[in-house]
């Protein structure tokens, strides 16, 4: 009897350690969303691929392309240091020009 409290009062000490070390590693790790435009803000949106380049400027294709990012929904915990990928595959530039002014760039691409 006394062993097995000695048991279960050492194993939940360990199990509180764990839990503790765990959640110290874990919130530091930071992760980066993609945050769209408005789809009211944008004027149009250049799409450019290796063979081709297209402009959307109606206000249903601008949606359905918003669509379909906010729809993947790709979380990554990690910080771009740079401006340009480098070392990838398929890579498509996405502009969306503003009606305020200015251009906002992203890039869709397959990691070699």
């Amino acid at each position: 009897m006394k062993k097995e409290l000695i048991f279960g009062i050492v194993s939940s000490f360990i199990l509180i350690i764990i839990l503790i070390i765990s959640f110290y590693f874990i919130k530091d790790i930071k992760t980066y969303i993609l945050n769209l435009p408005s789809l009211d803000n944008l004027e149009s949106i250049n799409i450019e691929n290796i063979n081709e380049s297209k402009e959307y400027s109606l206000k249903s294709d601008i949606e359905k392309i918003l669509n379909n990012l906010n729809g993947i929904k790709r979380v990554t915990n990690k910080e771009s240091i740079q401006d340009y990928p480098i070392d990838v595959v398929d890579k498509i530039k996405i502009d969306f020009i503003h009606k305020e002014g200015g251009i906002s760039t992203i890039y869709v691409y397959k990691k070699k």
